[in-house]
């Protein structure tokens, strides 16, 4: 059964533009569920008692309303019922919403919890073995090379910017402005005359923020123009094979680099970090109850509120 497929048809008939990476998401829960990818329907996933008995086998909420998702969506895609799983997400939602308004760290956050000085001190030791190696200034690098290279950048990425989610890959490099006429698809590095910077079309929240444009700012913009000397696929990270990096594959280098002393931060708990570190969260809930006793919403408030 080609699941991947029909699950790609019935959003494309919906007019949902879903990414490959979370269909292949969904495919992969049905797989664990079912043993294997070796199923003609899915007759199985309405076997509910033993659905969430494997769904429940998981010790976080969140990822237990992953699972949940992606049988909804391969239900959903063949025409079944899937209201019963709805209900119980829709349970687990409001139980996770309950747990995020308390502001407290998980159990694995504050296992793999970091300052933002402690990860730029991970990624400062990254540039010191970069320079230990000359790879700056080296005319030819061999593969360990480029990857350590790479992965010194990647850091950079997350620590000397405000760090996005996943957005850097894939992502294709391009030469002028001019080349972003061609498609809203795709996230670029865009190597203009005068400076460099990241357009991303392609984001989370892109369709209410549309198109943004990010600066890169010296530090890594240096590094950048050496990487690129190496770099000639026009993707702007690569794999070890030399293709276009995935999300997926992203992720896992972030997690390799930010891996220290028994704790290892992913993309998610280093934005987690960034947050702490940078929002007064005493005072922005003081300025939260204050919107509603006022009768109006945040974005309201910022509009009453005058320098």
């Amino acid at each position: 059964m080609d699941l991947f497929q029909k699950i790609k048809d019935f959003k494309m008939k919906q007019g949902n533009m879903i990414k490959d990476c979370s269909i292949k998401s969904y495919v992969i829960i049905c797989n664990k569920i079912h043993g294997s990818n070796d199923y003609t329907n899915l007759d199985f996933l309405e076997d509910e008692e033993n659905v969430m008995n494997f769904v429940n086998s998981f010790s976080k909420l969140n990822t237990r309303k992953n699972y949940l998702s992606g049988v909804i969506v391969a239900l959903e895609s063949d025409g079944r019922d899937n209201s019963n799983y709805k209900k119980i997400k829709s349970k687990m939602e409001e139980d996770y919403s309950n747990f995020i308004k308390l502001n407290k760290k998980t159990e694995t956050q504050e296992k793999n919890w970091f300052s933002v000085d402690e990860l730029k001190k991970i990624v400062n030791d990254l540039g010191e073995k970069v320079l230990d190696k000359d790879i700056f200034d080296a005319g030819a690098l061999v593969k360990k090379d480029i990857l350590l290279l790479q992965d010194y950048m990647i850091g950079l990425l997350y620590t000397e910017m405000l760090p996005v989610r996943l957005d850097f890959a894939p992502m294709f490099v391009v030469r002028g402005e001019q080349d972003l006429t061609r498609s809203n698809d795709h996230n670029y590095l865009v190597l203009g005359e005068d400076k460099k910077f990241f357009i991303l079309n392609q984001f989370k929240n892109s369709k209410i923020m549309g198109r943004v444009r990010m600066d890169i700012p010296p530090r890594l913009s240096r590094t950048i123009d050496v990487w690129l000397k190496h770099n000639h696929t026009g993707y702007f990270l690569i794999n070890s094979r030399g293709g276009p990096l995935s999300e997926n594959g992203l992720g896992k280098i972030i997690k390799r680099i930010f891996t220290k002393d028994g704790k290892s931060a992913t993309v998610n708990i280093i934005r987690h970090i960034f947050e702490t570190e940078n929002i007064n969260l005493p005072r922005r809930k003081r300025e939260q109850e204050f919107a509603k006793k006022m009768l109006h919403s945040d974005s309201m408030q910022l509009q009453y509120a005058k320098f």
